[in-house]
């Protein structure tokens, strides 16, 4: 019975192209040193016309090699993730890796067992992108040799390689444009901090500037995006005690920006007259809306990129010490912060 084309091997190719499997697996793996021009003008036409796709897990396995990078996000919902891999992504197609992307939907135990998956799987390294509960996980990982960069995240003992967005910086150049408009009155509205770094450290930074202004004065609270009356109320309260003080709202991140510019909308609160609101991540649609939304850019797709540049590098041997690296976000100051 004739073999279905669709499961084709390399021993069909080998013989199709009257040559051995060894030159064959050494075409795939782009070591042509002592093969023809001939010989791999015929080996590629013969694959070209078979549609032949190789197994490249299997060939992991033998060489070690198995060029899969593990990918854990914390929420593949957010759109900022989609960023993310977006830059991981374009260094991958270039230079031969495959994504193997894992979802915890922020939640641990979930986490926990998509890491140990991808570890089981044969992939070379791992890009996370934490819930911030599994440290002792990470510290395992470090211990027994796994290259591990984290996405959008970092650790205080700095345990592995870790690519942010340079939070302190950009917030306080937010800060600073807020005063300058006459805002008087800060609220900063995050989803949980758990132990996520970057929700830490922003909230921290906010509460560090208001500490050290005389002129100004701010309150944060921690919401859950998903109980919209409370976050109503919040917003209510805040505007009726200090509305002739100018409130701004500063939220976490894209997604509680979306929530809150809801919120201001049903509540009929004017921006910015009545409520200036502005936050961390850029997502499409704050361009669109009138007003158009004050913006930190987090360079997304640049904090990708580096990442798995990181651990590329770390796949080749590299051991130099763990590394902090921060992108620069980008301030985008539109209409929702400049009261008329």
């Amino acid at each position: 019975m004739k073999k279905k084309e669709d499961h084709i091997t390399i021993a069909d190719i080998a013989k199709k192209a009257n040559v051995s499997k060894t030159t064959i697996s050494r075409y795939l793996n782009d070591k042509y040193e002592y093969m023809s021009n001939e010989t791999r003008e015929k080996i590629s036409a013969i694959i070209k016309k078979t549609n032949y796709r190789p197994n490249k897990f299997a060939q992991g396995l033998k060489s070690k090699k198995s060029h899969f990078i593990g990918i854990s996000l914390a929420d593949i919902g957010n759109p900022y993730s989609a960023l993310m891999l977006k830059g991981v992504n374009d260094y991958c197609k270039k230079n031969h890796f495959h994504m193997v992307i894992t979802n915890a939907d922020n939640d641990q135990v979930t986490e926990k067992q998509n890491i140990e998956s991808l570890i089981d799987t044969n992939v070379e390294g791992l890009l996370i992108n934490a819930t911030g509960y599994n440290q002792s996980l990470l510290d395992q990982l470090i211990d027994q040799g796994v290259p591990v960069v984290l996405l959008d995240r970092s650790t205080e003992n700095k345990v592995c390689d870790a690519v942010t967005t340079n939070d302190a910086v950009v917030m306080q150049s937010l800060l600073e444009h807020l005063i300058t408009n006459g805002f008087k009155s800060f609220i900063y509205i995050t989803e949980n901090i758990q132990k996520i770094s970057t929700r830490f450290i922003r909230q921290s930074c906010f509460h560090h500037f208001i500490s050290h202004n005389d002129e100004i004065h701010g309150k944060s609270y921690t919401v859950d995006i998903n109980k919209k009356a409370d976050i109503k109320t919040i917003i209510e309260r805040e505007y009726k005690d200090h509305k002739n003080e100018q409130p701004v709202i500063i939220a976490a991140n894209g997604e509680v920006l979306q929530v809150i510019f809801e919120c201001l909308y049903t509540l009929d609160l004017a921006i910015p007259n009545q409520m200036g609101l502005c936050g961390f991540g850029d997502p499409n649609w704050t361009k669109l809306t009138h007003p158009s939304i004050t913006v930190i850019d987090q360079n997304a797709f640049a904090i990708g990129q580096k990442a798995i540049e990181c651990l590329a590098l770390r796949l080749t041997g590299d051991r130099h010490l763990p590394e902090h690296f921060e992108i620069p976000g980008t301030l985008l100051i539109r209409q929702s912060t400049k009261r008329m």
